[in-house]
């Protein structure tokens, strides 16, 4: 939090993190003195199982479309006057329906399954014309573009006051500095993404296309969320934070789908925004196995087993494998080497290995 000094100046708070090592070295009567400042990003994981596909809330957006085209029926060619294409007219077939889009209102990031972005048009049979409902085929609809904007709001609690009201209850009305940062996250484009064209189911009609399941680009294009944006995208954006809130600010995430579509030469747009909660990753796998290292992880699994690289002339490895080759990630992560094992003493100090050797040169006494 910054001091109310600061209140206009342009100044943004925020919280930095960083290791700092010194190294000493004497040398005759001087002192040699070191320094170094490595900043680090302090990861936020959980270790509950990532969520289910089938237990997250979901976003549905409906909007109603309305496509006025002499194109819509394949074959016959209506040839209309300048008049009746400016003002319209009853020989210019209509498809009119809803393009539904469903996006969950939960993410994970680093989540193992992708994203489930599903797409629809359900057939409006009233304002469509009688020749488009009983024509052997419908128009296809032609997916342009899809772009999730994710748009990550931090707000900064004024004039915070740790006493509670005598009414009983907290003032949750956040009333503050307001900083927005838009992170787009293109999904698809036909202009530049050298793959077949996407076509966007239609629903509502007689027969086969009575009941046309909804099509999950997610799933389809493979589209997995990550600190820094989606997996394959061309665009590598600012790196995403999981939605939290304290007393003193709050962090929260819409986000904007843009889509567009092309059918019978003929375009539709839609736009919406939604709010977003965006979860940790977790440390947990598919196989329910998190990836922090214990101690207890050397007695269960068994030791590595190495193959021999070809043109080897060393003997095999027969109890143990070969003293100057790195295990394999077997134990998730390998981070044992940051922290102390529990089984045995903590290293000193710095502050301690330099009072004992003051203490061996005489220079202090103890109490």
């Amino acid at each position: 939090m910054l001091e109310k000094d600061y209140a206009g100046m342009g100044t943004d708070p925020f919280a930095e993190y960083w290791v700092k090592a010194e190294l000493r070295s004497a040398e005759q009567a001087s002192i040699d003195r070191c320094v170094a400042v490595h900043p680090f990003i302090l990861r936020k994981t959980t270790r509950k199982p990532p969520i289910s596909s089938e237990s997250r809330p979901t976003h549905r957006y409906a909007a109603a479309a309305s496509i006025c085209s002499d194109r819509l029926i394949p074959g016959p060619s209506a040839n209309l006057s300048f008049f009746q294409k400016i003002f319209g007219s009853q020989q210019t077939p209509i498809f009119a329906g809803q393009m539904e889009f469903e996006i969950p209102a939960v993410i994970q990031l680093e989540h193992p399954e992708p994203i489930p972005l599903c797409l629809r048009f359900v057939v409006d049979r009233r304002k469509t014309s009688p020749e488009v409902l009983n024509a052997a085929a419908w128009p296809k609809i032609s997916l342009l573009r899809l772009v999730l904007e994710i748009e990550a709001r931090t707000v900064t609690r004024d004039d915070i006051s740790l006493t509670a009201p005598t009414s009983g209850t907290l003032d949750l009305t956040w009333k503050g500095d307001e900083h927005v940062i838009n992170v787009p996250l293109r999904v698809w484009s036909a202009s530049s993404d050298m793959q077949e064209p996407l076509h966007i189911p239609v629903s509502g009609g007689h027969g086969t296309n009575a009941a046309n399941p909804p099509l999950d680009v997610g799933r389809l294009l493979g589209i997995h969320v990550r600190r820094t944006g989606i997996v394959g995208s061309m665009f590598t954006p600012a790196a995403l934070i999981p939605s939290c809130a304290t007393v003193a600010f709050r962090h929260s995430h819409h986000v904007k789908v843009i889509l567009d579509a092309e059918v019978g030469g003929k375009q539709i747009q839609c736009r919406f925004r939604r709010d977003m909660t965006i979860l940790a990753p977790s440390e947990v796998d598919q196989s329910g196995r998190d990836g922090v290292w214990r101690p207890q992880d050397e007695e269960m699994q068994p030791p590595p087993v190495f193959v021999r690289r070809s043109g080897d002339m060393r003997p095999p490895a027969t109890d143990r494998a070969y003293e100057d080759e790195f295990p394999p990630p077997m134990y998730g992560r390998l981070d044992s080497w940051i922290r102390p094992p529990v089984f045995e003493p903590p290293p000193p100090t710095f502050a301690e290995v330099e009072r004992e050797d003051l203490l061996r040169r005489g220079r202090i006494q103890t109490v």
